[in-house]
Protein backbone atom coordinates (compact mmCIF):
# COMPACT_ATOMS: atom_id res chain seq x y z
CA UNK A 1 0.00 0.00 0.00
CA UNK A 2 1.25 3.38 -1.01
CA UNK A 3 1.97 6.48 1.48
CA UNK A 4 -0.30 9.37 1.48
CA UNK A 5 1.45 12.80 1.54
CA UNK A 6 -0.63 16.21 2.40
CA UNK A 7 1.24 19.75 1.66
CA UNK A 8 -0.77 22.42 3.61
CA UNK A 9 -0.26 25.98 2.58
CA UNK A 10 1.94 25.94 -0.61
CA UNK A 11 2.29 29.42 -2.52
CA UNK A 12 -0.22 29.36 -5.69
CA UNK A 13 2.64 30.14 -7.89
CA UNK A 14 4.55 26.90 -7.01
CA UNK A 15 0.96 25.10 -7.05
CA UNK A 16 -0.04 26.64 -10.94
CA UNK A 17 3.63 26.09 -11.66
CA UNK A 18 3.17 21.93 -10.64
CA UNK A 19 -0.03 21.81 -12.53
CA UNK A 20 1.41 23.61 -15.70
CA UNK A 21 4.18 20.84 -15.72
CA UNK A 22 2.02 18.46 -14.87
CA UNK A 23 -0.64 19.49 -18.12
CA UNK A 24 2.30 19.49 -20.21
CA UNK A 25 3.52 15.72 -19.80
CA UNK A 26 -0.03 14.97 -19.76
CA UNK A 27 -0.63 13.85 -16.31
CA UNK A 28 -2.65 14.75 -13.62
CA UNK A 29 -0.95 16.79 -11.09
CA UNK A 30 -0.85 13.47 -8.76
CA UNK A 31 0.64 11.40 -11.25
CA UNK A 32 3.15 14.47 -11.37
CA UNK A 33 3.91 15.15 -8.12
CA UNK A 34 4.39 10.63 -7.49
CA UNK A 35 6.60 10.74 -10.32
CA UNK A 36 8.22 13.86 -9.13
CA UNK A 37 8.59 12.35 -5.45
CA UNK A 38 10.23 8.86 -6.62
CA UNK A 39 12.98 10.89 -8.70
CA UNK A 40 13.62 12.54 -5.64
CA UNK A 41 13.29 9.90 -2.96
CA UNK A 42 15.83 7.91 -5.71
CA UNK A 43 18.16 11.07 -5.47
CA UNK A 44 18.10 11.36 -1.20
CA UNK A 45 18.90 7.64 -1.63
CA UNK A 46 22.24 7.87 -4.26
CA UNK A 47 23.40 10.79 -2.14
CA UNK A 48 23.17 9.07 1.18
CA UNK A 49 25.03 6.03 -0.43
CA UNK A 50 27.62 8.45 -1.64
CA UNK A 51 28.15 10.63 1.68
CA UNK A 52 26.69 13.22 0.75
CA UNK A 53 26.64 15.55 -3.31
CA UNK A 54 29.44 14.92 -5.61
CA UNK A 55 31.49 18.36 -5.46
CA UNK A 56 32.29 18.47 -9.28
CA UNK A 57 28.75 17.77 -10.38
CA UNK A 58 27.17 20.43 -8.35
CA UNK A 59 25.22 22.98 -9.90
CA UNK A 60 24.90 20.46 -13.38
CA UNK A 61 21.61 19.41 -13.98
CA UNK A 62 20.72 15.68 -14.84
CA UNK A 63 20.25 16.91 -18.69
CA UNK A 64 24.18 18.39 -18.87
CA UNK A 65 25.18 15.03 -17.20
CA UNK A 66 24.16 13.08 -19.89
CA UNK A 67 25.13 15.35 -22.28
CA UNK A 68 28.88 14.89 -20.73
CA UNK A 69 28.60 11.13 -20.98
CA UNK A 70 27.26 11.14 -24.48
CA UNK A 71 30.50 13.26 -25.87
CA UNK A 72 32.63 11.28 -23.83
CA UNK A 73 31.66 8.12 -25.71
CA UNK A 74 32.01 9.79 -28.92
CA UNK A 75 35.28 10.72 -28.25
CA UNK A 76 36.32 6.83 -27.78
Amino acid sequence: MGVTVQVRNLDESAGEKLRAAAASRGLSLSAYLRQELTRLADEVDARNRLGGPIPALAGIDTQEVVAMIHDDRKGR
